[in-house]
Order: structure tokens, then C-alpha cells, then sequence
């Protein structure tokens, strides 16, 4: 349920969510099948990680969730959204999403936000952040 509306105020956090990266999802031919690094435990460490990793489209889609979840069909209609890969995301890790809005601006009939948000892990590292700009009606 879209929660994005012209009275929203600067400061207002967003509902996130929380999912778990699973090397079954991180090996599906949607997420990583075509490199090893994001499903096989020993290419991984072949590779000098601790574990596999997501790939970037995973953490990008947590965030869109949470903008569609507040912003609704407007996050299709007229969003624009800017990313960062911080950190990777390993196997395992619990990453929860979050969001504040930022600014503000009136234009018009229109009210324009820009979000920020970030994903971080159990241990509250931050993974991936972004931006989303959008108007709301």
C-alpha cells in the first residue's frame, strides 16, 4: 500500500524490509547463474571471499521494493533512482532496507521527494544506498 502523498514531510522514514541472501535465489539464472562467485562456495573463496556474494540486482531490488511499497505506481511512472554497491552481500546475511525522505519541494500542482535509503546487514553494515526522486500527487 502506497503511502507517498503531497503531505508527506521532510524526515518521514520509510517502511523497510528484511530478507535473508540465499545462495539458492543467488543461483538462479535471474540473480547470478552466469558467474559463479554469486552461487559456488569454492569459486568464491577461489576468489578471496568468505562466501558468495549477491549480485548488485539483488540489494537494488530490496531498495525498489521499499519505494514501491511507499510510493506505489508512481515509483513506475516517474521515479528516478541512483545506487552505490557499498560492500558486498554475502550468503547468509540478514539485510534490512530503510529510508528517509530529504527534501521536499513543491512544483506546481506537484510535490517532488527525494529519498534517501540503505541497505545494511545483521551487523549494521551498510551494503548499498541510494537515492529516489520522485513527484507525488
Amino acid at each position: 500500500m502506497a503511502v507517498a502523498s503531497r503531505d508527506i514531510e521532510v524526515g518521514y522514514e520509510l517502511d523497510g524490509v528484511k530478507k535473508q541472501a540465499v545462495i539458492q535465489l543467488m543461483g538462479s539464472r535471474h540473480w547470478g547463474r552466469l558467474n559463479p562467485i554469486h552461487f559456488d562456495p569454492v569459486t568464491a573463496a577461489n576468489h578471496g571471499m568468505r562466501a558468495p556474494i549477491a549480485t548488485g540486482m539483488m540489494s537494488g531490488a530490496y531498495l525498489a521494493e521499499t519505494c514501491v511499497n511507499f510510493f506505489g505506481k508512481t515509483f513506475f511512472e516517474n521515479a528516478i533512482m541512483e545506487g552505490k554497491f557499498v560492500k558486498p552481500i554475502y550468503a547468509g546475511e540478514i539485510i534490512t532496507t530503510h529510508g528517509v525522505v530529504r527534501e521536499r519541494t513543491v512544483d506546481g500542482d506537484r510535490v517532488r521527494l527525494k529519498v534517501e535509503l540503505w541497505a545494511e546487514n545483521e551487523a549494521g553494515e551498510v551494503k548499498t544506498v541510494a537515492w529516489v526522486t520522485a513527484d507525488v500527487k
